[in-house]
């Protein structure tokens, strides 16, 4: 099963003026769709970024989201920690 991290679709408009960094999305290869996002943590009234955290939901893998627990420094490690959570349930080989 073919993995794969893609970028959310950016803000349109006026949304994009100030807009904080867009998150990602992992996706099924085969099926196209999204199952896992690494998503920046933002305080909306300075526009800063404070972490980032991942949520799963998807077939086969229990609902999970971290944005209540320590946030990680940038998008890769959440990344890898959403994609490892996913790869334990849906039994992908490395």
């Amino acid at each position: 099963m073919t993995m794969r991290w893609r970028m959310t679709e950016p803000p349109r408009g006026l949304a994009r003026i100030g807009a904080p960094p867009r998150g990602h999305e992992l996706r099924l290869a085969d099926g196209g769709q999204a199952i896992a996002w690494a998503l920046p943590l933002v305080d909306h009234r300075t526009r800063r970024v404070s972490g980032w955290y991942w949520v799963v939901s998807g077939d086969g893998v229990p609902y999970r989201n971290t944005c209540n627990e320590p946030l990680t420094a940038n998008a890769d490690e959440a990344k890898a920690a959403a994609r490892a959570y996913v790869e334990q349930f849906l039994g992908v080989a490395k």
